[in-house]
C-alpha cells in the first residue's frame, strides 16, 4: 500500500508519525490545528470542538482504525468518548505541571481515552486512581532529523539574522515558556543569564 501524504507541523506530531511509520504501520494524520485554523477562519458559526469531532469521526467511517493516537488537547473530548467505544484511544500529555490537577481542563478528555499516557511519570499514579486506570509513563525522546546540529545549508538561510545563527550554533538549548502561569520551574530568561 502507498504511503500516505503527511502534513503536520514540524512538532511532536510529525515525531510520532515517522516513529510509528518507520514501524511499518500505515498512519493517517489528522492536524487539529489545520481544522482549528479553518474553523476560526470560517463565518459558518462552528465550533472548533465540535468541526474536530466531525473530521475524526469522518476519517474514522471511512478508515476504521486500529488505533488512534491523540495530543492533549480538549477540544478531542467528545470524539474521543465516541471512538472509545470503537477501538483503543490513547491520548498523550506530553507537557509537565507540578500538580496533575493543574491539568483539570483536560480531565475529561482524560477520561475518555482507554489508555492515557504521560510524560509527568511522578504522577502516572495519581491519573490512575483518580481518572483513568490505564495511564502509563510515555517519555519523549530525541528525535535524530531534528536533534542535530544545523547543516551549511540551514545556516546560510538564517545568516541575515544573526540571533537564529548563534542560537543555531548551540550545542545545547532549552526550551520552554515564559509564562507565568507554568510555576515551579524558575523563570527561564533568568535561568539562561545564570547559566551565561
Amino acid at each position: 500500500d502507498e504511503k500516505p501524504t503527511i502534513k503536520s507541523d514540524i512538532a511532536t506530531g510529525m515525531y510520532i508519525i515517522n516513529t510509528l511509520s518507520a514501524m511499518n504501520l500505515n498512519v493517517i494524520n489528522v492536524d487539529p490545528k489545520v481544522i482549528c485554523r479553518q474553523t476560526i477562519k470560517s463565518e459558518s458559526g462552528k465550533t472548533v470542538p465540535d468541526e474536530i469531532t466531525r473530521v475524526m469521526m469522518e476519517a474514522a467511517d471511512t478508515l476504521k482504525p486500529d488505533i488512534v493516537f491523540l495530543s492533549r488537547q480538549s477540544w478531542f473530548e467528545n470524539c474521543s468518548l465516541i471512538l472509545s467505544k470503537r477501538c483503543p484511544v490513547v491520548g498523550w500529555n506530553i507537557d509537565v505541571r507540578n500538580s496533575p490537577e493543574e491539568w483539570s481542563s483536560l480531565h475529561p478528555l482524560m477520561k475518555n481515552c482507554t489508555h492515557w499516557m504521560t510524560i509527568a511519570g511522578g504522577n502516572v499514579q495519581w491519573y490512575r486512581d483518580n481518572l483513568n486506570k490505564n495511564t502509563h509513563w510515555l517519555s519523549e525522546a530525541c528525535y535524530p532529523p531534528v536533534h542535530r546540529a544545523p547543516n551549511k545549508k540551514e545556516l546560510d538561510m538564517v545568516t541575515h539574522h544573526d540571533f537564529y545563527t548563534e542560537a543555531l550554533r548551540c550545542t545545547v538549548s532549552f526550551a520552554g515558556s515564559l509564562s507565568d502561569s507554568h510555576h515551579g520551574p524558575p523563570p527561564r530568561i533568568e535561568l539562561l543569564k545564570a547559566i551565561a
